[in-house]
């Protein structure tokens, strides 16, 4: 855990608490309580229909994400993660926290308060204002992280249903233990 987090952290001695939001960080939730027992695994669900059209349609550089390009791995992948996600839930309560989506878009300040009491931090003035950060970042999504939260991404993956309809169906046909809504069905 030391080398990990002397190769990740802020320099910054003052801070208490840093994030590392890569994506396939769930394959290794085991791993990371392991090395860093105090650790917080908070995961963002959204609508698995959502959530595989927004990989799709990014083109990931240099082979990352190579499950991202086709709907069967796509599939694959989302019931691995709600897999995975379930386990370690089950696993270790007190380590892993949920925030879905569409909760955070609809009522941010008690999203944001679920997260703060689960990190065991304090509200602080214009948490919420996302605009307002100035923090370096460096993810597909960089364009996006500096807009203030929204929901355009909520069904945005419905204007492309007749293509997608394979997707959905394969989301559909083997749905995990945990995974609360049906693929396409809005939380």
């Amino acid at each position: 855990g030391a080398i990990y987090l002397g190769r990740v952290a802020p320099k910054d001695s003052q801070c208490r608490f840093f994030i590392d939001k890569n994506p396939q960080n769930f394959f290794n939730i085991g791993l990371i309580l392991r090395a860093l027992p105090h650790a917080r695994i908070l995961c963002l669900r959204r609508d698995p229909m959502d959530a595989c059209f927004s990989n799709l349609k990014e083109v990931f550089e240099g082979g990352a994400y190579a499950y991202s390009y086709g709907f069967e791995d796509l599939a694959a992948h989302h019931h691995g993660y709600l897999g995975l996600l379930q386990h370690w839930k089950a696993i270790a309560p007190g380590s892993v926290h949920v925030v879905d989506y569409e909760d955070l878009v609809h009522d941010g300040d008690a999203a944001l308060q679920a997260v703060l009491e689960f990190c065991g931090m304090r509200p602080v003035a214009g948490m919420l204002d996302i605009t307002a950060n100035r923090a370096p970042v460096s993810t597909a999504s960089s364009s996006q992280v500096r807009q203030s939260i929204h929901a355009r991404g909520i069904g945005a993956w419905r204007r492309y249903a007749g293509p997608l309809a394979p997707l959905q169906a394969l989301l559909e046909a083997d749905r995990t233990p945990g995974d609360r809504s049906r693929a396409g069905d809005e939380a």
